[in-house]
Protein backbone atom coordinates (compact mmCIF):
# COMPACT_ATOMS: atom_id res chain seq x y z
CA UNK A 1 0.00 0.00 0.00
CA UNK A 2 2.89 2.22 0.79
CA UNK A 3 5.17 1.80 -1.74
CA UNK A 4 1.78 2.39 -4.38
CA UNK A 5 0.96 5.60 -2.41
CA UNK A 6 4.51 7.49 -3.10
CA UNK A 7 4.51 6.62 -6.40
CA UNK A 8 1.22 7.71 -7.24
CA UNK A 9 1.26 10.85 -4.90
CA UNK A 10 5.21 11.58 -6.79
CA UNK A 11 3.28 10.43 -10.15
CA UNK A 12 0.75 13.48 -9.54
CA UNK A 13 3.52 16.48 -8.37
CA UNK A 14 4.82 15.63 -11.93
CA UNK A 15 8.10 14.50 -10.33
CA UNK A 16 10.47 11.74 -11.60
CA UNK A 17 12.13 9.76 -8.78
CA UNK A 18 15.08 11.71 -9.20
CA UNK A 19 13.90 15.12 -8.38
CA UNK A 20 12.08 13.42 -5.46
CA UNK A 21 15.02 11.90 -4.22
CA UNK A 22 16.43 15.07 -4.07
CA UNK A 23 14.14 16.91 -2.22
CA UNK A 24 14.03 13.49 0.63
CA UNK A 25 17.77 13.15 0.43
CA UNK A 26 18.07 9.60 -0.74
CA UNK A 27 19.23 8.12 -4.19
CA UNK A 28 17.02 7.23 -6.66
CA UNK A 29 17.70 3.62 -6.55
CA UNK A 30 16.14 4.30 -2.99
CA UNK A 31 13.13 5.69 -4.00
CA UNK A 32 13.00 2.73 -6.78
CA UNK A 33 13.01 0.36 -3.60
CA UNK A 34 10.48 1.82 -1.81
CA UNK A 35 8.10 2.42 -5.14
CA UNK A 36 8.17 -0.91 -5.65
CA UNK A 37 7.95 -2.33 -2.40
CA UNK A 38 11.47 -4.04 -1.93
CA UNK A 39 11.72 -1.59 0.99
CA UNK A 40 10.37 1.01 3.51
CA UNK A 41 11.55 4.51 4.07
CA UNK A 42 12.82 4.91 7.54
CA UNK A 43 10.46 6.67 10.66
CA UNK A 44 11.87 10.32 9.83
CA UNK A 45 12.38 9.70 5.80
CA UNK A 46 7.68 8.77 6.36
CA UNK A 47 7.86 12.11 7.67
CA UNK A 48 9.82 14.00 5.50
CA UNK A 49 8.16 12.34 2.61
CA UNK A 50 4.41 13.33 4.30
CA UNK A 51 5.56 16.95 4.24
CA UNK A 52 7.03 16.62 1.23
CA UNK A 53 3.44 16.02 -0.64
CA UNK A 54 1.44 17.80 2.10
CA UNK A 55 -0.30 14.70 3.54
CA UNK A 56 0.03 12.88 7.15
CA UNK A 57 1.94 10.10 8.16
CA UNK A 58 -1.26 8.57 8.70
CA UNK A 59 -2.47 9.28 4.87
CA UNK A 60 0.56 8.08 3.34
CA UNK A 61 0.26 4.77 5.24
CA UNK A 62 -3.56 4.57 4.30
CA UNK A 63 -4.20 4.11 8.47
CA UNK A 64 -7.45 6.57 7.86
CA UNK A 65 -8.37 5.01 4.27
CA UNK A 66 -11.49 2.97 4.10
CA UNK A 67 -11.33 -0.36 2.42
CA UNK A 68 -13.34 0.15 -0.52
CA UNK A 69 -15.22 -2.87 -1.91
CA UNK A 70 -16.11 -3.04 -5.51
CA UNK A 71 -20.13 -3.06 -6.23
CA UNK A 72 -21.18 -6.69 -6.48
CA UNK A 73 -23.69 -7.35 -8.82
CA UNK A 74 -25.21 -10.68 -7.56
CA UNK A 75 -25.36 -8.34 -4.29
CA UNK A 76 -27.38 -5.94 -5.62
CA UNK A 77 -29.46 -8.63 -7.66
CA UNK A 78 -30.23 -10.46 -4.55
CA UNK A 79 -31.07 -6.69 -2.52
CA UNK A 80 -33.88 -6.02 -5.47
CA UNK A 81 -35.24 -9.31 -5.17
CA UNK A 82 -35.60 -8.97 -1.83
CA UNK A 83 -37.70 -5.25 -1.89
CA UNK A 84 -39.64 -7.11 -4.47
CA UNK A 85 -40.35 -9.78 -2.41
CA UNK A 86 -41.34 -7.48 0.84
CA UNK A 87 -43.16 -5.35 -1.52
CA UNK A 88 -45.09 -8.48 -2.52
CA UNK A 89 -45.38 -9.11 0.84
CA UNK A 90 -47.00 -6.05 1.89
CA UNK A 91 -49.12 -5.61 -0.89
CA UNK A 92 -51.00 -8.84 -0.30
CA UNK A 93 -51.19 -8.20 3.57
CA UNK A 94 -52.58 -4.57 2.96
CA UNK A 95 -55.05 -6.62 0.66
CA UNK A 96 -56.60 -8.85 3.08
CA UNK A 97 -56.79 -6.44 5.40
CA UNK A 98 -59.12 -4.33 2.97
CA UNK A 99 -60.93 -7.35 1.89
CA UNK A 100 -61.75 -7.84 5.77
CA UNK A 101 -62.56 -4.61 6.75
CA UNK A 102 -64.79 -4.04 3.16
CA UNK A 103 -66.65 -7.69 4.27
CA UNK A 104 -66.80 -6.20 7.80
CA UNK A 105 -68.51 -3.03 6.31
CA UNK A 106 -70.54 -3.04 3.69
CA UNK A 107 -71.91 -6.97 2.95
CA UNK A 108 -73.78 -5.74 0.16
CA UNK A 109 -70.27 -4.85 -1.78
CA UNK A 110 -69.52 -7.96 -0.68
CA UNK A 111 -72.94 -9.27 -2.37
CA UNK A 112 -72.02 -7.85 -5.30
CA UNK A 113 -68.55 -8.95 -5.82
CA UNK A 114 -69.45 -12.53 -4.93
CA UNK A 115 -71.92 -12.11 -7.97
CA UNK A 116 -69.72 -10.25 -10.29
CA UNK A 117 -67.25 -13.36 -10.96
CA UNK A 118 -68.70 -16.16 -13.04
CA UNK A 119 -66.35 -19.00 -11.38
CA UNK A 120 -67.32 -21.52 -9.15
CA UNK A 121 -64.68 -19.32 -6.66
CA UNK A 122 -66.35 -16.90 -4.89
CA UNK A 123 -65.03 -13.16 -5.67
CA UNK A 124 -64.07 -13.05 -1.85
CA UNK A 125 -62.25 -16.48 -2.39
CA UNK A 126 -60.42 -15.37 -5.52
CA UNK A 127 -59.28 -11.73 -3.92
CA UNK A 128 -58.28 -13.72 -0.89
CA UNK A 129 -56.62 -16.44 -2.39
CA UNK A 130 -54.66 -13.65 -4.84
CA UNK A 131 -53.46 -12.07 -1.49
CA UNK A 132 -52.16 -15.04 0.26
CA UNK A 133 -50.28 -15.78 -2.99
CA UNK A 134 -48.62 -12.35 -3.08
CA UNK A 135 -47.73 -12.41 0.22
CA UNK A 136 -45.95 -16.43 -0.46
CA UNK A 137 -44.23 -15.42 -3.50
CA UNK A 138 -43.23 -12.46 -1.62
CA UNK A 139 -41.52 -14.61 1.11
CA UNK A 140 -39.93 -16.53 -1.51
CA UNK A 141 -37.72 -13.97 -2.81
CA UNK A 142 -36.84 -12.46 0.46
CA UNK A 143 -35.88 -16.38 1.43
CA UNK A 144 -34.39 -17.53 -1.87
CA UNK A 145 -30.38 -17.73 -1.81
CA UNK A 146 -30.19 -17.24 -5.30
Amino acid sequence: MLHKTIASLRRKQGWSQEQFAERVGVSRQTVSKWETGASVPELEKLMLISQCFGVTVDQLLGANAEPQAAPSLAGMETCWRRILGLILMVTGACYSILLLWMRSRNAAFIQQLNESFHLEVSGTGLMMGLSILFILLGGCFIIRKK
